[in-house]
C-alpha cells in the first residue's frame, strides 16, 4: 500500500512538473514572440508577434493602419461607399464594418470586435467621452491597446514611426515619413514667404446653405493654417468637431477671398444665389470643392489626407509661390493608398 502511494505520489509530481514546464514554456514563447513599445500616451504596450489583424478606434486610425499594410486591417468603422472602394487596395474594399468609439452613431460592440479576432487595437488619444472605460474593458479582456495622438502633422510622423515599429513595417513607415517631412518643410517654407498681412482669407462653407463653418482653432480646419491661409472664422470651440453655425451677415462682413466647401448642394447654387454675390470669392470665381475620395482632403475625421489637401490648397491660394500638379496627386495616391489614378479617375476625384 505504501509502495502504491509512493508510486502515485511520484506520478503526480511528474505530472505537475510536466504541466508547470508547459506553462512556463508557453509563457516563455509568448514573451519571446511579443514586443514592448511605448505608445504616444507614455504607456508600455505588449505587442503580440506576429500580428495578423489590427483594429483602429476611429476612421483616422484605421486609415493610418491601412497605409502601412491594408492586409492588417481587421475592419472599418463606417461603411464604405462604392466610390470610396475604387480608390482603395482590393484587400480592404470589403472588410466588415465594426463601428468604433468616435460618435456619429457607430459605437462598437466589444463582442463584435472580439469576433473579428484583432491582435491589437489602436486608439485615438486623448480619449473622448466614454473611451477610457472602453479601453479598460478591452485591456481586462486581454486585448492590448496602443494609443496614438493625431492632432497635427508632427503627430502623424511620430505615429507612423511608432506603428512601423509595432507592425515591423519600419521601411514602409520611413518612406511615408520622408514624404510627410518633405511636404511639411515645403509648407513651412511657404509660410516664411508670405507676410501675415498678405495671407489669403478663407471661409469654409460646410452645409447646404453654406452657413456652418469650422473655427480657426478646430483641428478639422487646420488644413487652412497648414496652407498658410487665414481662416476668417475666429471663435472658441464649443464642440469636439469644431463646427458652428454662422450668419450670412457674418460671412458678408468677413468677405473672404476664397471659399471652400465639400457640400455639392451649396456648390451648385453659390454662383447664382444673390445673397453670396457680393463676396469677392464669388465675384472672382474662387470657390473650390474639397475632394473627398476615398477620404476627405480637408476635414471631417481628418486623416493623413490633410497633407495632400494642404498642398492643393496652398497652390490655390498662392499659385506663384507653391507648385502643385496633377502628377503630385497621382503620386500621393500611389504612395499612400497603393492605387494608380488615371487622368479620367483624377477628374472624378476633383469634381463634386
Amino acid at each position: 500500500m505504501a509502495r502504491t502511494m509512493n508510486i502515485l505520489s511520484m506520478r503526480l509530481r511528474f505530472l505537475f512538473t510536466v504541466i508547470l514546464t508547459g506553462i512556463m514554456g508557453i509563457a516563455s514563447f509568448q514573451t519571446a514572440t511579443a514586443q514592448v513599445v511605448m505608445d504616444m500616451s507614455g504607456q508600455p504596450v505588449n505587442i503580440p508577434q506576429p500580428l495578423d489583424k489590427v483594429f483602429g478606434s476611429a476612421p483616422p486610425v484605421n486609415a493610418l493602419i491601412y497605409t502601412l499594410d491594408p492586409h492588417l486591417l481587421a475592419g472599418w468603422n463606417l461603411p464604405l461607399s462604392p466610390s470610396q472602394r475604387k480608390y482603395l487596395d482590393p484587400a480592404a474594399r470589403h472588410l466588415p464594418v465594426l463601428g468604433g468609439w468616435f460618435g456619429q452613431g457607430y459605437n462598437a460592440d466589444i463582442g463584435t470586435i472580439l469576433q473579428a479576432h484583432p491582435d491589437l487595437i489602436v486608439f485615438w488619444y486623448p480619449y473622448m467621452g466614454p473611451q477610457a472605460s472602453v479601453v479598460s474593458k478591452l485591456r481586462a479582456l486581454g486585448l492590448p491597446v496602443l494609443n496614438v495622438k493625431l492632432h497635427d502633422l508632427a503627430d502623424y510622423i511620430q505615429a507612423y514611426r511608432l506603428l512601423g515599429e509595432a507592425f515591423h513595417k519600419q521601411t514602409r513607415a520611413e518612406n511615408l515619413i520622408r514624404y510627410l517631412s518633405e511636404k511639411k518643410d515645403a509648407l513651412q517654407n511657404l509660410h516664411t514667404q508670405i507676410p501675415e498681412p498678405n495671407r489669403v482669407s478663407v471661409y469654409y462653407a460646410g452645409s447646404p446653405n453654406g452657413l456652418r463653418s469650422g473655427c480657426d482653432e478646430a483641428m478639422p480646419t487646420a488644413t487652412i493654417q497648414w496652407a498658410d491661409g487665414e481662416n476668417v472664422f475666429h471663435c472658441t470651440i464649443n464642440h469636439f468637431q469644431g463646427y458652428q453655425q454662422v450668419s450670412m451677415g457674418q460671412v458678408l462682413r468677413w468677405n473672404p477671398e476664397v471659399i471652400l466647401s465639400d457640400n455639392p448642394i451649396f456648390l451648385a447654387q453659390v454662383y447664382t444665389n444673390p445673397a453670396w454675390a457680393p463676396l469677392q470669392a464669388v465675384r472672382h470665381h474662387r470657390v473650390y470643392y474639397i475632394p473627398q475620395q476615398p477620404f476627405s482632403w480637408f476635414n471631417r475625421l481628418y486623416s493623413f489626407m490633410q497633407i495632400l489637401g494642404a498642398q492643393w490648397l496652398a497652390h490655390k491660394l498662392y499659385p506663384q509661390q507653391f507648385a502643385f500638379s496633377d502628377k503630385d496627386i497621382q503620386n500621393f495616391y500611389q504612395q499612400f493608398l497603393g492605387v494608380k489614378i488615371s487622368d479620367a479617375r483624377l477628374r472624378e476625384i476633383m469634381q463634386p
